[in-house]
């Protein structure tokens, strides 16, 4: 007959199995607005907002007038007549037209979007959406740190989570996040935590 205290390991079994459903039902999650901000104005997440590119989008706006200016120069000296000079204007005002669509939108995009956390969740605002990113679903590849960006241009991870793309900029030649590197390190910390715990819950590290 076995002793009785050899049947406790059983015990361990349900408890490893709700452990491992928790996490995989750990799912991201997509916040109202409303929602999200009703919990920045509470203070229970840490909110870190994007500060535009002043100086950049006032270069922007001088190259958009001086173009402009071309375009005019162009129709009194010309009145587009060979209508080469109208294309070219065209061209020249288009091109006005970019510079001035990306200071509206990254202007608009760090007035409404930032990162936040708290001790479950990672919130990323973007202009349409809040994603919440649990914790304990983030790893070194999933959250991008190993993504080489194939068009070079740093600044940016890629988390993909069953099958969902969210971009976590931290900062690009327009905006940056304000003490991006406390996010970093944040999100480096909470990944170090879930490398530990994997390890701990590893059967294979197990003793007979």
């Amino acid at each position: 007959m076995k002793p009785p205290n050899e049947q406790t390991p059983a015990r361990d079994e349900p408890l490893e199995t709700a452990l491992e459903s928790a996490q995989s039902k750990a799912e991201i999650s997509i916040l109202k607005r409303r929602e999200f901000l009703q919990r920045k104005q509470e203070g229970s997440i840490t909110f870190f907002r994007y500060k535009g590119n002043q100086r950049g989008f006032i270069f922007l706006q001088v190259c958009s007038a001086l173009l402009f200016v071309m375009c005019f120069v162009i129709w009194l000296g010309t009145s587009f007549s060979p209508l080469l000079w109208g294309i070219l204007a065209g061209a020249l005002a288009l091109l006005s037209l970019f510079f001035l669509y990306l200071v509206a939108y990254w202007s608009y995009f760090a007035r409404v979007c930032g990162i936040a956390f708290d001790q479950g969740s990672l919130y990323v605002a973007e202009p349409r959406r809040v994603s919440a990113v649990p914790w304990q679903r983030l790893n070194t590849k999933n959250a991008g740190l190993t993504e080489r960006p194939s068009d070079g241009v740093y600044g940016t991870l890629h988390i993909r989570i069953d099958s969902k793309h969210i971009p976590l900029r931290l900062f690009n030649a327009f905006v940056w996040v304000e003490d991006f590197p406390i996010v970093l390190a944040e999100l480096l910390e909470q990944i170090q935590k879930n490398g530990e715990q994997n390890a701990d819950d590893d059967p294979g590290e197990q003793g007979t």
